[in-house]
């Protein structure tokens, strides 16, 4: 800006200084005026670009310096009769760049034309005096003419580049913005899979402190429950009158109740919380299904019901699968036939399943003829602790946790359960599971007849076992128990005592409790073991008699070193039979018990 109002009014000094160009001195005069308007139009406008007005009224000063400039230059051309003037003033303007006027790049080149034209029109017109001076001016204003032109170029590239900058750093802030919003969307992520860890967390603690109080409380009930169940079996052993009978039968009863209550919560607990895992072995479908129904022929007999068992000729015997689950199915199943029905009969029926395609695809119904099911409280019975009715608690007891336990192993086992009931005229459970066909089936005697008497062995050899359980209770049912067998036994009341007495003696067989005062079973039993390795023992096997029946207290047991877990309430029969599984002995003479369960 300030280069080009300089080289205007370097132009107009060189033309004032320059000769007069006509011989009249009036005319002269008259030009004097016009060459001083014009100089200091051009020093103002030097002067301006300096000042600080300049950027806020630029339209108003290149207006008015302009205004005067031709003025001036076109009163001189008037005045000499010349229009070297305003080629002068055209060319200056053209130099300026589009300083003084508001031009563009194609202004300015058509100026540059223009300017070129009018000079080789003067020199054609001027005289030959006259054509040397000029071709200053005419060089001038060519070189001046391709200056603007390449000037006009660069300004269009400068523009180009401007806008690719513009375009650049919008794109620049596109991405920047780009980039905070998944900034924003990680930061948030990471927040989410925080809460997600929280709450993850928060269950996770929550089910620990559901499986510590289910087991605190099953511990809890299971122990006086223990000794109450044994002394009621060993009061049977005894000589009872009819009505003593009567109320040991009572109490049996009762036990039996709250000890499958018990039992049915943590099978839900455990099948709700995923830490049930079924077994794939080959078993015999007609012996599971005759040892169920065997369960229940006294029951049944006493209510003068039959109960029959039909299985379809294409069914399979030798099949694979978990045959403990299918008994615990059945097992629910039947009892709640017996149980609500009181004249009639309970039928048993296995067959294929014609929805399953596969041989070892079977469905299995019973069918009762009781007091039958309102079509409404249909879809409430495989909810927990829910019975079709209040009343039927009221008279035929239970928890209601049968049908349950029921609806998730068939789910477990891939299958489906449905009943068909009319009330008044019984109830038909029909369940479908899908097993894999075994090999060939191996025969296993069986009894002609359900009885009330068992016939187990026990290992016929004495026995040093040493028992460690801090209630006296639970003390005094075991010595009962081995009360007629050849085994020595001797007492701890804790785990230290316990500890003291194994490395003083020795023991063909430990039965450890878990929960005692001073030292638990299992630090017992982990002390226990690392003895017998510092002193290259043979390992002592270790019976685990506790009250805790939870997956993760089997697992505690089996890492702490005992070799078998066995859970309160305990039978006379399941601890012989436990002994002898321990042992690994042949198995000696028999011993009868009778008595249900």
């Amino acid at each position: 800006m300030r280069l080009g109002a300089a080289i205007l009014l370097a132009f107009l000094v060189v033309f004032t200084l320059r000769p007069c160009p006509v011989a009249n001195t009036d005319k002269v005069y008259w030009s004097i005026p016009l060459h001083l308007m014009a100089l200091l139009d051009g020093a103002l406008l030097l002067g301006l670009t300096f000042s600080r007005w300049m950027p806020l009224y630029w339209r108003q000063i290149e207006l008015g310096t302009s205004g005067v400039c031709i003025a001036a230059m076109t009163g001189l051309s008037l005045v000499y009769r010349d229009p070297e003037p305003l080629c002068i003033l055209a060319m200056g303007l053209m130099v300026s760049k589009g300083v003084v006027l508001p031009w563009g790049g194609r202004w300015q080149a058509a100026l540059s034309g223009v300017n070129l034209a009018a000079f080789w029109i003067y020199e054609l017109a001027a005289p030959a005096s006259a054509r040397a001076t000029n071709v200053q001016w005419i060089g001038l204003a060519s070189a001046t003419a391709l200056g603007q032109t390449f000037s006009a170029l660069i300004e269009h590239h400068r523009l180009e580049l401007r806008d690719r900058l513009l375009a650049l750093h919008e794109s620049q802030a596109q991405l920047r913005g780009e980039i905070q919003e998944r900034e924003r969307a990680l930061q948030e992520r990471e927040r989410s899979q925080q809460e997600l860890i929280a709450a993850r967390e928060a269950a996770v603690a929550a089910s620990r402190a559901k499986s510590e109080f289910l087991s605190i409380m099953s511990h809890e009930i299971r122990t006086p429950l223990n000794a109450l169940l044994g002394m009621a079996d060993l009061l049977q052993d005894t000589t009872l009158d009819t009505r003593q009978s009567r109320y040991v039968e009572t109490l049996v009863s009762n036990g039996n109740a709250l000890l499958e209550l018990i039992n049915g919560i943590l099978d839900l607990t455990r099948i709700e919380s995923g830490h049930f895992s079924l077994e794939k072995i080959q078993f015999e479908l007609r012996a599971t299904m005759e040892g169920c129904l065997d369960t229940f022929a006294l029951r049944a007999r006493e209510k003068n019901l039959s109960l029959t068992l039909e299985i379809g000729d294409e069914v399979p015997d030798s099949l694979v699968g978990d045959p403990l689950r299918l008994r615990q199915i059945l097992i629910n199943l039947i009892g709640n036939a017996i149980k609500f029905t009181e004249r009639g009969g309970v039928a048993v029926t296995v067959g294929p399943d014609p929805a399953g395609g596969a041989p070892g695809s079977l469905v299995f119904s019973v069918a009762d003829t009781g007091i039958g099911i309102a079509p409404e409280k249909v879809p409430m019975l495989f909810a927990a602790f829910t019975q079709a009715d209040s009343s039927t608690t009221r008279r035929y007891g239970g928890s209601g946790l049968g049908l349950a336990i029921v609806e998730r192993l068939v789910s477990l086992m891939e299958g489906r359960v449905w009943v068909e009931s009319a009330p008044g005229r019984g109830s038909t459970f029909s369940f479908t599971i899908s097993f894999d066909i075994g090999g060939p089936a191996s025969s296993h005697p069986r009894s002609s007849s359900p009885s009330r008497c068992a016939v187990r062995s026990i290992v016929d050899r004495p026995l040093r076992i040493l028992l460690a359980d801090d209630s006296p209770d639970n003390r005094l049912l075991v010595r009962n128990y081995l009360k007629s067998t050849p085994y020595i036994l001797d007492e701890a009341e804790n785990g230290r005592v316990a500890v003291q007495m194994f490395l003083a003696n020795r023991y063909d067989l430990v039965l450890m409790d878990i929960q005692m005062p001073e030292l638990d079973g299992y630090d017992a039993t982990r002390m226990i073991r690392r003895w017998e390795s510092e002193q290259t023992r043979t390992r002592t096997p270790i019976l685990a008699l506790t009250a805790s029946a939870l997956d993760d207290d089997i697992r505690s047991t089996r890492e702490a070193g005992c070799d078998q877990h066995v859970t309160k309430p305990i039978r006379r029969h399941t601890l012989l039979e436990a002994i002898r599984s321990a042992i690994g002995d042949v198995p000696g003479p028999e011993i009868r018990e009778c008595g249900e369960g």
